[in-house]
Order: C-alpha cells, then sequence, then structure tokens
C-alpha cells in the first residue's frame, strides 16, 4: 500500500466535527498506466467510525457523482447495496467492517497523472462525518486501471475477495482527516465503591455520542450529602475533586449554573463509611 496523499486526496468544506455533514470530494490521480475504458475503482472507508451504521448510506440519485477529463464518462455504485462490506485479512491494510463503493470508466481513456473526482453525498446538504472522534479517519482505493480484476461475494460467504485471488492489489490510502469531538453534553461522575468517610470523585465530559470533549468553561459545583465544593473554571476534558461522603450510601451530583448535568449512583455496595 502507498501513502502518497497526493495520488488520493480527501478534500473537505466545513468543520469536521463529529456528525456534522460536510462537501466531500475525493481527488484520484492516475498513476503510470493511465486509465482504459473498463477500469476500475473501489473506494473504502472505516464504518465502525459511524456509532449509527444503519444511517451512513449514499443518496441514491445524486451520492455518488464522479467526473474525469474531457471525453471520459463514469459510473458509480454502492457495494453490496450499501450494506457493510467484509474482507477479513484478503485487503490486510484496511480494516475488516467498511462501506465501499465502485466507480468504472464506461468511455474514454486517460493517461498518466490525469484527475478523477468522486463527489460523495450521504445527506440532502454534503456528507455525514463519523460519530466517533479519530485523529486519522482515511479512505483507502484500490485502483485496476486495466479492468483485469473483479470484486466478489460469493452467494453464504461473509467476506468479499479479489478476483483472481493472486492478483497483486494497487492501494492508495487518502490523506488524514482529523475528526474533533463535539460540544459536551453530559458529565460523567464516577466515583470508588468503598470510601472511609472521603471520596475521590473524576469527572469526565462526554459529547451527544460519548467522546471525550472539553469541560464546560464555567464553575462546577460537586456535591454529596456531607460537602459541596465549588471548583474553578476547568481545563480539558477530566478532573478529579476529593470530598466528605456520607454514609452508609451517598450520591455524588455536578452542577453548572445551577443545571445538574448528570448525577450517577457509585458502583458497588456503596461507602462504608469510617470501616
Amino acid at each position: 500500500m502507498t501513502n502518497d496523499h497526493e495520488r488520493l486526496r480527501a478534500v473537505t468544506t466545513g468543520p469536521l466535527t463529529v456528525a456534522t455533514t460536510v462537501e466531500l470530494a475525493l481527488r484520484y490521480t492516475t498513476g503510470r498506466l493511465g486509465f482504459r475504458p473498463g477500469g476500475n475503482l473501489w473506494l473504502f472507508y472505516d464504518i465502525r467510525q459511524y456509532t449509527q451504521q444503519r444511517t451512513q448510506h449514499l443518496l441514491a440519485d445524486d451520492g455518488i457523482v464522479v467526473t474525469g477529463p474531457a471525453g471520459t464518462t463514469w459510473n458509480g455504485a454502492m457495494l453490496a447495496d450499501g450494506r457493510v462490506v467484509r474482507t477479513l485479512d484478503t485487503i490486510p491494510q484496511l480494516p475488516e467492517f467498511l462501506y465501499g463503493l465502485h466507480v468504472t470508466c464506461t468511455g474514454g481513456e486517460l493517461g498518466p497523472g490525469e484527475t478523477v473526482t468522486i463527489r460523495l453525498r450521504s445527506q440532502p446538504d454534503g456528507f455525514a462525518l463519523p460519530q466517533n472522534a479519530i485523529d486519522a479517519f482515511h479512505f483507502w482505493l484500490v485502483e485496476n486501471p486495466t479492468g483485469a480484476l473483479r470484486f466478489e461475494h460469493a452467494p453464504g460467504e461473509k467476506y468479499h475477495y479479489y478476483q483472481p485471488r493472486d492478483a497483486q492489489l494497487s492501494v492508495l490510502q487518502s490523506n488524514p482527516l482529523t475528526i474533533a469531538a463535539g460540544a459536551a453534553t453530559n458529565i460523567r461522575i464516577h466515583c470508588p465503591s468503598l470510601s472511609t468517610g472521603r471520596t475521590t470523585a473524576r469527572l469526565r465530559a462526554e459529547d451527544a455520542y460519548g467522546n471525550p470533549a472539553r469541560l464546560p468553561d464555567r464553575p462546577l459545583t460537586v456535591a454529596s450529602s456531607a460537602e459541596q465544593r465549588t471548583l474553578p473554571v476547568p481545563i480539558g476534558s477530566a478532573q478529579e475533586v476529593e470530598l466528605a461522603v456520607g454514609g452508609p450510601f451517598d450520591t455524588v451530583t455536578v452542577t453548572s449554573q445551577s443545571r445538574t448535568t448528570e448525577s450517577i449512583r457509585s458502583c458497588g455496595s456503596g461507602w462504608s463509611v469510617n470501616g
């Protein structure tokens, strides 16, 4: 596999934040063989980064728009009717659970170094980004400029395979897209299940999809039945605070701007005070 990002570029317009919609274009540049009618491009991305996988379908009418140099024509279609494609280890460079599409050159010929643009839309206003925050969200492309390969799924099989099976695949990896977490919508509180009268409450902010997010940029009040503490403006996504707790059971809450963000009872049997 080559990481030559100049041959496969993911170009976006819009904020790269979880679950947002952006304009997305994949720009593929032909290699030394150029590209012939009947040649194939298979594009993949990691469907596991979408917590709502079943909603991640490209639009039926204009979800795949392919444009190439003058005199060329193209066709694009989803693989497996938009279902998850599994390759196991037949393409070792790629994750096993993928979303895929197939682009075919139906007319015209390209020389080396020419560009084909593939625009993807899963929503009316563009391409929906993953719900998982990730430092490097990639697209992969298997190129077959001569049309010699087939990508098949035998009836009853779980996995897709390239035919012929001994073919040396040319796999390109795009530049990475860094997908940031959304705004904090939740603060989770974790405390040890046993205590001798004091406990350390660990606060972690999360966005709507469970990704670590920045804590609110305002003071937080953490309280048990025995003590209440107001913290200064926190920094980052997590913070710890020590406070007294009552027995035999107690609950810790956190409030921000007089609103309880979340209240979670500690796991286990509770606190054994002065035990």
